[in-house]
Formats: C-alpha cells, structure tokens, sequence
C-alpha cells in the first residue's frame, strides 16, 4: 500500500476509491468535495465538525484512525 493512501485516516471515504480501489488513487489527487465524506459520520464534516479531505484526515486530528485501527 503506498504510504500516501495508508496516512489518510481510515473513516475517510471518496468515490475515487470505489471506482478504482483505494489502493490505487492518490489521495492528493482527491479534492474536498461532497464525493468525499467520514465513513463514521456519513458526511463531508467528521466527528469534530471539520471538512473531511486528504489533507485534513491525517494523523493528528482528534478523530483519526490508522488503516489498522480497530472498526468504531
């Protein structure tokens, strides 16, 4: 997995991932859009009310978790 898709918390979502695969999208190519939203709150602003994209969803902020976190 490249690094750059394995730092980018694990509840971040975008469509790119399904249409390609997770694994095979570069997240700095991902922009924050409403094709983009927080698996846990199913919208485009995670837990702490901030905008869900690549750049924000990274280790760090309050509400991330690693791709090897355990589900919740």
């Amino acid at each position: 997995m490249p690094e750059e898709v394995a730092s980018v918390c694990r509840h971040f979502r975008t469509k790119a991932f399904y249409a390609e695969g997770r694994h095979a999208v570069d997240p700095s190519d991902c922009s924050p859009t409403p094709a983009s939203w927080c698996v846990h709150t199913t919208m485009i602003l995670g837990p702490d009310d901030n905008l869900c994209s690549t750049e924000m969803c990274r280790p760090g902020r309050a509400c991330y978790k690693t791709p090897t976190d355990s589900p919740g």
